[in-house]
């Protein structure tokens, strides 16, 4: 199984599952959404190694 795969796929997953859409500001959203996945990414990575 590849591992880093699994933890991209999961933090995508979770990143895209914790935003709720908004049309006025568009930019905070996808900083948000890319804070999410880092932190996903984090934690799904060190939990595979």
């Amino acid at each position: 199984m590849d591992h880093e795969k699994m933890a991209q796929d999961l933090a995508t997953a979770f990143a895209v599952s914790q935003q709720v859409v908004d049309t006025e500001r568009p930019q905070i959203q996808l900083q948000k959404m890319l804070e999410d996945y880092c932190a996903a990414y984090g934690f799904f990575r060190n939990r595979s190694d």
